[in-house]
Parts: structure tokens; C-alpha cells; sequence
């Protein structure tokens, strides 16, 4: 992103100032296209929504890991929300630019692993798929936003009930999904534990096995200290640096051009059908007189 997309990050920062600056501003309002202009008749979405919504979480978050209920110590937590945080923007911009989602949960659990090495205790592979979920959530909730307020903003939704349809359907899916784990785990426990075979070989259990093992290998067995210990270097991974190389060398250097009037498209690539003789000899008429 500091490479390739310096501009559009600092075209952001600007407008985020200048929103800041005038209160009142909307979004829609620094954008000159049709879509924008319709969407000003739209009450933006306001900040403290959003505060109150995190506010939510962190007390009840806070709180479950201070009683010791998720295997964590407290102060990964901030580290989990801090990290998460910084990695919205550099994601959030990879997404919206090539629609490509970076997957981040095995950096999380490895952050966890150097974090729980290097203090007692603390040990249980769980937490690292607790860690993980926290730091994770903070890039996927925004993904998620950011989608359904696109989504809206291409429909004409105000953005207000895009927010709004959004906490509905979590408070609608929350409970549905806890009721769906706990008839999963009073039912189904044996065959996930491995104590039991499933005739119909559905409750394998294989995603929470992979989960588990590899908490167990970042947390308890390999950790990140170990896991680095054999040097390795692979002829397909690049270089360090390489990212900077190419953006260094791309702005003094010409754009490639071709010898080519235009380029090929697929018309060139898959011409249509002929026209049938009648017609041909029609048109060639018409464009004779």
C-alpha cells in the first residue's frame, strides 16, 4: 500500500479532514458522480453508532476474559483490537482494489503463539482460536459493512437502515447460532470427540480438528520461536525489497507500447457469423446510394 497506493491513501486522509473540519459534511458530498448525488439526500450513518456498538463489545469482552473464561490474558486483548485496527486500512484498500481478501487468521494465531511463549501460563491451544477470532473480526466486520453499504449505496438505501438491517440480522442470527451449538455439542459431541463413528460420515469434526491442531502447533509444541529455527528459502518466494524495486522502477519508466493501432478484443478474437448474402448485398446498396 506504500508503494502503490500513497495517493489514494492521502486523497482519503484529506477528505477524512475535511469532513472533520465541517460538520455536517457527508461523504457523498466530496464525490461528483450520479450515484453520490442521489445518495445526498441520505443522513449519513453517525460516529457514535458505531462507538456505542464497540463500547458494547469491549465491556462484555473485557469482562468474560478477566473472569478467566477464555484462555487468554487480558492484555492480548488490547493487542488483538490494536492490531486489528491497523490492518482495516491496508486491507480494506487490497479488497476494494483487486477483490482480493488476504487471509490473516494464521498471522493472528502466530502473534498469540510469540505472545503466550513468552510468559507462564497460558498455554491452552484455545486461546489462540480465541485471539484469532477477536483480531479477525476487527477486518471482517468492517469487510462486511463496507459490502453492504456498497450494496446499498448502488440500490438508493439509506445508509442509516443499511446499518440498522445489519444489527437486526445479528441480533436475529446470535441467539440461532447459539442454539444451533448447543444442539450441535448435546447431540452430535461423540462423534466430533472421535468416540463415536458417524454411520452417515457428516459429523466428522474435520474443520475443528484442523483448528486444533493448529492452535496446538503455534501455542504448545512449535511456537513461533521453532518454527523459523530451519532457513529455508524457496526459489519461488521473492526477495525481500521487491515490492519497493518494482514501484521505484515503475514511475521513471515509460509505459510499454506496442506496434498496434488497437488493441484485440474479443470481437477480433471471435468474429461474428457472416450475414446471410441478401443482407450483405442490402446494405452494400444502401451504402452505394
Amino acid at each position: 500500500m506504500i508503494c502503490f497506493g500513497r495517493k489514494q491513501a492521502y486523497d482519503s486522509w484529506v477528505k477524512i479532514r475535511e469532513r472533520m473540519s465541517n460538520k455536517g459534511a457527508k461523504i457523498s458530498e466530496q464525490y461528483g458522480d450520479q450515484l453520490s448525488i442521489l445518495q445526498r439526500s441520505y443522513k449519513e450513518v453517525p460516529a457514535w453508532w458505531f462507538g456505542l456498538l464497540f463500547g458494547a463489545s469491549f465491556v462484555s469482552l473485557v469482562t468474560i476474559i478477566a473472569l478467566g473464561q477464555l484462555y487468554i490474558p487480558i492484555w492480548t486483548y488490547f493487542v488483538a483490537i490494536g492490531t486489528g485496527a491497523v490492518l482495516v486500512v491496508p486491507l480494506g484498500w487490497l479488497y476494494a482494489l483487486s477483490n482480493f481478501q488476504l487471509p490473516i487468521g494464521t498471522v493472528n494465531e502466530l502473534l498469540y503463539g510469540l505472545m503466550a511463549n513468552s510468559v507462564s501460563g497460558h498455554k491452552n491451544p484455545v486461546g489462540a482460536s480465541v485471539y484469532g477470532s477477536i483480531a479477525g473480526n476487527a477486518w471482517y466486520r468492517a469487510q462486511y459493512n463496507l459490502q453492504d453499504m456498497k450494496i446499498g449505496h448502488y440500490m438508493h438505501i439509506p445508509p442509516r437502515d443499511v446499518f440498522f438491517s445489519q444489527v437486526f440480522g445479528s441480533f436475529l442470527g446470535i441467539p440461532i447460532n447459539y442454539a444451533v451449538i448447543r444442539w450441535v455439542l448435546d447431540t452430535k459431541a461423540d462423534y466430533l470427540t472421535g468416540k463415536a463413528v458417524d454411520p452417515s460420515h457428516q459429523w466428522t469434526g474435520q474443520e475443528l480438528v484442523s483448528n486444533l491442531t493448529m492452535a496446538v502447533q503455534y501455542v504448545m509444541i512449535v511456537s513461533i520461536f521453532r518454527l523459523f529455527v530451519l532457513r529455508i528459502k524457496s526459489l519461488l518466494s521473492p526477495p525481500p525489497g521487491t515490492p519497493t524495486f518494482v514501484s521505484a522502477t515503475h514511475l521513471p519508466l515509460p509505459a510499454p507500447r506496442f506496434p498496434t493501432r488497437r488493441h484485440r478484443s474479443d470481437i477480433d478474437l471471435f468474429p461474428p457469423p457472416p450475414l446471410p448474402a441478401r443482407q450483405i448485398s442490402a446494405m452494400e446498396h444502401d451504402h452505394l446510394l
